[in-house]
This record gives C-alpha cells, sequence and structure tokens, in this order.
C-alpha cells in the first residue's frame, strides 16, 4: 500500500527531475502518482502546471478541469486542509489558481 509520505516523494521527485531537464521522466513520475491517488485534485493540479510549463497547453487544460472537478466537494468544508509541505496550501487558494490558470489557456 502506498503512504502519503511515499506519494509526497513521488511529487518531489517528479519536480527534481523537471527542474534537471528530464521532461520524460518528470511525466512518469506525475502519472505514477496519479495512478497511486486517482481522485487527488492536487496530483492533477501539479501535473497541469508541469504540463504548462513544458508548454503543452492542450494537456494542461485537461488536469486543471480535472483537478476543479476533484476540488468542488471539498470547497464545502471551509477550513479543509492539504498536507503542510504540498506545494497547495488550502483548498480555496488552489482553487483559485486553478481557475486563473484554466482561464488564461482558453
Amino acid at each position: 500500500m502506498e503512504t502519503k509520505d511515499n506519494l509526497q516523494l513521488l511529487i518531489e521527485t517528479a519536480a527534481r527531475k523537471h527542474h534537471l531537464g528530464d521532461i520524460p521522466g518528470a511525466l512518469d513520475e506525475y502519472n505514477r502518482a496519479i495512478e497511486r491517488e486517482p481522485d487527488d485534485p492536487f496530483l492533477y493540479g501539479s501535473r497541469g502546471f508541469f504540463y504548462l510549463a513544458a508548454r503543452q497547453r492542450a494537456a494542461a487544460k485537461v488536469d486543471f478541469a480535472r483537478a476543479l472537478e476533484l476540488l468542488q466537494p471539498l470547497l464545502q468544508t471551509e477550513e479543509a486542509q492539504v498536507p503542510p509541505r504540498h506545494p497547495f496550501s488550502r483548498v480555496r487558494v488552489s482553487h483559485r489558481m486553478l481557475k486563473n490558470a484554466l482561464a488564461n489557456l482558453r
């Protein structure tokens, strides 16, 4: 069973690979993370921003839309929190960031 720490490691590894220019390797890590947690909106958001940085606008739009869809139920909780080391600190901030990113891609 995959733990949240291992999932966080996949995300950090993806970001590190992206920073080092290993685009296929970074994408593989994001995909592995999403395979393990397919209903995690933050993973789709993270991969969407990766796609945006890699100039893959169509893929970014798909991931941002999916992240927003998955975030919707979490917006019902005013103080919904994500893990403290996660790139996003709050659900509402994430929602606003993703909506803005998606709007800028249209």
